[in-house]
């Protein structure tokens, strides 16, 4: 909706995942492969959100496709993420604890649960860089600094719509 409020009067933006998809892990059904393949702009919150997605959007950006990253725009201020967030973790302590007798094991005993997560921490950075939090739409006024840049990005994609999309943001 943030980016079809921009796009108001033009056009309207198509997601790529829905709803209970994780951008992080997901695969591509061959409807969302297409439509990713036919798109000629991209706006995401981070490359770094979509992992898997790596190789195919270097070739689309080899193809001239505009890639614009929310947390890269004017006024997205990515903060660090956050090393512990003890609300969490209690949280998936009961949920762990309700569910052990109903975890799947790989060939190692490994729970799938636990190297899930060691496949995700294995790319984040060293300790002495923390990593980036993407997750800005969290953040409403975050989103509302970067209503103006991000039209003014698609604005010069599209220079004769950019008076619209810059009025559609100002809203």
């Amino acid at each position: 909706a943030y980016v079809d409020d921009i796009l108001n009067g033009v056009t309207s933006a198509t997601s790529l995942f829905t709803g209970g998809q994780d951008p992080h892990h997901a695969a591509l059904s061959p409807s969302q492969a297409t439509a990713l393949k036919n798109a000629d702009i991209i706006i995401m919150p981070s490359e770094a959100m979509a992992p898997k997605l790596a190789l195919i959007l270097a070739q689309k950006k080899k193809e001239g496709a505009v890639i614009l990253e929310l947390s890269a725009l004017s006024g997205a201020d990515p903060v660090p993420k956050a090393r512990a967030n003890p609300w969490l973790d209690a949280q998936k302590k009961l949920v762990e604890a309700s569910t052990d007798d109903h975890r799947v094991h790989d060939e190692h005993g490994h729970h799938e649960e636990e190297r899930d997560h060691a496949d995700h921490t294995a790319a984040e950075p060293k300790a002495d860089k923390p990593a980036l939090d993407p997750h800005l739409w969290l953040d409403p006024l975050r989103m509302a600094t970067i209503a103006t840049p991000l039209a003014q990005a698609l604005g010069a994609n599209e220079p004769h719509y950019r008076a619209t999309f810059l009025a559609n943001a100002t809203q």
